[in-house]
């Protein structure tokens, strides 16, 4: 935890250590009950951090699973209903997990996407996963927790990869995704969630190397 108050003068509140964070590969935030949560590919796991107290922050839980978070990559949370998303990179699974009980998280459905996927970025506006694959996008519903399903896979090795990143903008309709190898940064219209749309592209080998 790190005290940002000052921002010319920043400093450490508390920090933690352990296998838990071995290779954190992302993580989210619910502010309302200020808890973290951070993706570990490592174990395939996901840790619940409590950092109510800034100057003893604790973890509260952790829940593993070698298939359903196998090499876990992404993580998002909708706090209103206490359910976090994490993917699995390696069998291909988007994950559900209710943590309305913090010390015992557990899963309320995982959905095989057929395809190795890394990041996920919810709408939660309108209950849409976007979940990023190698070449490739999915739109998932997730209105009931329990039964996700697929609205669309948009596909296109020019626009999406692993390695890269999407940002949503849930005001204006856009999801903005970034291509490292292209040197690429792709705009969206994701008005429609179960056809996503092609806006513009901008290449810059210099800019976006």
């Amino acid at each position: 935890a790190i005290d940002v108050l000052n921002a010319g003068s920043m400093s450490f509140k508390d920090n933690l250590s352990g296998s838990e964070f071995s290779i954190g590969a992302d993580s989210a935030v619910d502010t309302s009950r200020d808890y973290a949560f951070f993706a570990n590919s490592s174990r395939d796991e996901i840790t619940l951090v409590d950092f109510s107290d800034v100057n003893n922050v604790v973890i509260k839980d952790s829940l593993a699973d070698a298939i359903k978070l196998d090499t876990t990559r992404g993580v998002d949370v909708d706090s209103t209903n206490e359910v976090v998303f994490a993917t699995s990179l390696f069998d291909n699974f988007i994950n559900a997990i209710d943590y309305s009980t913090p010390t015992a998280m557990s899963f309320i459905s995982s959905l095989d996407l057929g395809r190795g996927v890394s990041l996920v970025k919810l709408d939660l506006a309108r209950d849409v996963a976007y979940v990023q694959a190698d070449d490739r996008c999915f739109s998932v519903d997730i209105s009931n927790t329990s039964s996700m399903s697929i609205l669309q896979e948009g596909i296109s090795s020019t626009i999406w990869d692993n390695s890269g990143g999407i940002v949503l903008d849930t005001t204006n309709d856009y999801q903005f995704a970034s291509h490292p190898t292209n040197d690429r940064v792709s705009a969206l219209n994701t008005a429609n969630t179960a056809s996503i749309t092609y806006i513009s592209g901008l290449v810059d080998a210099t800019n976006l190397n």
